[in-house]
């Protein structure tokens, strides 16, 4: 997951991603907000996306039309306290996601 956040910040990498099915995934990952221990894969899988969404239209509209507005407002409504206190990051994550995924694009 690491390594694809730190992929996901060049803007090449940005529509390659995409097309490997990567939002897709990515999303049914974070789908798993009420299993324990998996905040941190949530967190992570929030930033990858924020990446490849930041000023791309296409992995804005594959975002929206996999249901992500709504991934992300479940997560939002979840109150988990990680015991290695990530719940605030993961928050910050999320809404992170938010503004590129969501408010850069009229349609979201």
């Amino acid at each position: 997951m690491k390594a694809l956040l730190a992929a996901s910040t060049f803007g090449f990498f940005k529509i390659e991603l995409q097309e490997k099915n990567l939002i897709e995934t990515l999303l049914e990952v974070i789908a798993h907000a009420d299993e324990v221990g998996t905040l941190c894969t949530r967190e992570l899988s929030f930033n990858i996306l924020s990446n490849i969404c930041h000023d791309c239209r296409e992995n804005q509209k594959a975002f929206r039309r996999l249901n992500g507005i709504e991934a992300i407002r479940n997560n939002l409504n979840n109150q988990e306290v990680d015991q290695s206190g990530n719940s605030t990051t993961f928050i910050v994550a999320a809404l992170d996601c938010l503004a590129n995924a969501v408010f850069d694009n009229k349609r979201s």
